[in-house]
């Protein structure tokens, strides 16, 4: 068979000798010098003996040699291949900026895209799209992973997107130790943390920063404290909603303390 010409070690040498995690077909295509027919065989059969995953339509996760079924590869750098444009984020970035002690066992990415399917399991980690507003999508930066650039929440954005969603971050309990942590060490910019929940278009983020704010004993000025309750809606929110709705009404900060 004609296909005996393109054996597939040539593409696993090359993909191998280029040393990164993932790659395009049509990359791939250009690499090897073969046409689309043949590499589009020559991956498959790859892919059926563990040696690529393919992560989206055109997209591989190169596995090392021994590693076959067992290979989870730099999850971050896998994220970011997952959808354009992306942030990781939520319980993920709290994670990575060290305002968790738990290891989140899911992948939470953040894009304004949609996509039919919000969860991918690849060799056993979960990755979750949350699919936010254009006007939400903001406040990242960028880390190195491998030699490779990651965008992420930046520190007051995670902080503040857990607000605007409690149940990725594992509910507000283990995220006001997050914001206490940060601001022991001087991590935190109060009055980033309120400009950013201003930006959101959830009001109840402000009403949930305000009281976490006071009951961590943060030094706020009079003038930062009218500009949180200045913005504040008159309705009662949930204080957590990944919490049953019971507990006493904070009329200071209109909500249900029903964490405490």
């Amino acid at each position: 068979m004609i296909i005996n010409k393109y054996p597939k070690k040539n593409i696993l040498a090359i993909l191998n000798k280029e040393g990164r995690e993932i790659y395009g077909f049509d990359e791939i295509v250009k690499l090897s010098g073969l046409d689309r027919k043949h590499v589009w065989y020559i991956l498959s059969r790859l892919k059926n003996k563990g040696r690529l995953i393919r992560l989206e339509k055109g997209k591989y996760l190169y596995v090392p040699e021994g590693f076959e079924g067992n290979w989870t590869g730099n999850s971050y750098l896998i994220a970011s291949n997952l959808i354009k444009p992306y942030a990781i984020a939520y319980w993920s970035a709290l994670n990575y900026w060290h305002y968790t002690e738990q290891i989140p066992s899911t992948i939470f990415i953040q894009s304004v895209k949609r996509k039919l399917h919000k969860t991918k399991n690849i060799f056993g980690v979960e990755y979750k799209l949350i699919t936010v507003g254009k006007s939400n999508f903001f406040g990242l930066t960028t880390i190195w992973e491998n030699h490779r650039k990651i965008k992420i929440t930046d520190k007051e954005k995670t902080i503040i997107d857990c607000l605007d969603y409690p149940e990725y971050c594992g509910g507000l309990s283990e995220l006001i130790k997050g914001v206490q942590y940060g601001f022991k060490n001087k991590e935190l910019n109060v009055r980033k943390l309120i400009n950013y929940a201003g930006r959101i278009s959830n009001r109840t983020v402000m009403k949930r920063l305000g009281y976490i704010l006071e009951k961590s004993k943060i030094r706020l000025s009079e003038k930062l404290i009218n500009k949180i309750r200045n913005k504040i809606s008159e309705g009662y929110s949930l204080l957590d909603p990944t919490m049953p709705n019971t507990g006493k009404l904070n009329s200071r900060w209109r909500l249900k303390l029903n964490l405490f």
